[in-house]
């Protein structure tokens, strides 16, 4: 029956996104996306659609015939309020299916990167955030919003975040503004510490250090506390991989702090969302694309790599 039940789609839909939240298994989310047929939505988003395109057909008409009063007004009227009610039903169905495919997109894509899919506050980058000088900009309090750790255990896991942190006047202490940027922290060789290559912020322990590669020059800032380190740091592979990331990512900075682990931080907070070419309107094809073997959350992907790479060039000796 095609009234005001109809918003139970909508409803479901809602009980389902905040179902999908707390899952953490490929399991859970194949059986949440399935489930989804039980709902019909392409049934109900196709009515949508006719019911709004026949409404506006409608109240075109009913517009040209006004001059007869009475139907006129009436299929005026009547028109109306179809073409708000399926439009808003219209409107709110695809929102939702749009809420719960990056939701689900972006679980499977963290779960692929074999990182654990739900969200964790006050984790192990909380704990660490005085051991980074990346944290120590701005004004209290300075937060991690995010995190992710991997399923690895002691030293093989790493963890992705997202952090804030406030500016504010040093007179009136306003608030002047909020900058939120995004990383993973590693776990690195003990020989190398205190380590900074910046392209934005402050640079720790800054050294008049220059490469021959003049692009890198131009985009970053070196800081060690012992220079011979950074030189043996700093090979030709690493210097490569580290311009060829830049490339993919703004305001790149990398840190090896005192106890041997690595920040590499950027401004990129959308490293979590990407779009898949379907939606759980077509729950087959969608969970066909997530079953493929790409990579759905590229810049995460880059950022370990860009891990491994360092970790193989810098246990190699000269």
């Amino acid at each position: 029956m095609l009234n005001f039940k109809n918003t139970k789609i909508v409803q479901n839909l809602s009980l389902l996104e905040q179902q999908i939240k707390y899952q953490q298994s490929y399991q859970e989310i194949t059986e949440s996306i399935l489930s989804i047929k039980k709902l019909k939505p392409r049934r109900f988003y196709y009515i949508a659609i006719f019911l709004f395109t026949l409404g506006f057909t409608l109240l075109f008409i009913s517009f040209i015939n006004i001059h007869f009063i009475v139907y006129g007004l009436f299929t005026f009227i009547l028109s109306l309020l179809g073409v708000f009610y399926y439009g808003w039903l219209f409107v709110a169905i695809c929102s939702k299916f749009d809420d719960i495919s990056a939701e689900i997109y972006q679980k499977w894509g963290l779960l692929d990167l074999n990182l654990h899919c739900m969200p964790i506050k006050n984790g192990y980058v909380s704990s660490v955030i005085d051991d980074f000088e990346e944290f120590k900009r701005g004004s209290e309090p300075r937060r991690i919003t995010l995190e992710h750790q991997s399923i690895h255990e002691g030293d093989e896991r790493f963890y992705f975040y997202h952090n804030e942190f406030v500016e504010r006047d040093v007179t009136t202490k306003k608030e002047l503004y909020t900058t939120c940027r995004c990383g993973m922290i590693f776990h690195f060789p003990p020989q190398f510490k205190n380590i900074f290559i910046i392209s934005e912020g402050k640079t720790p322990h800054k050294l008049s250090y220059q490469l021959a590669s003049h692009q890198f020059n131009q985009r970053f800032s070196l800081g060690a506390r012992d220079k011979h380190q950074l030189a043996k740091f700093l090979k030709p592979s690493i210097v490569e991989a580290i311009l060829n990331l830049s490339n993919n990512f703004v305001h790149l900075n990398i840190e090896i702090n005192a106890k041997g682990m690595i920040c590499i931080s950027s401004d990129d907070l959308d490293a979590l969302s990407y779009t898949a070419d379907s939606n759980i309107n077509s729950p087959d094809m969608f969970l066909k694309e997530l079953n493929q073997t790409t990579i759905k959350l590229p810049k995460v992907y880059q950022f370990i790599e860009f891990y491994n790479v360092l970790l193989k060039y810098s246990k190699d000796n000269f």
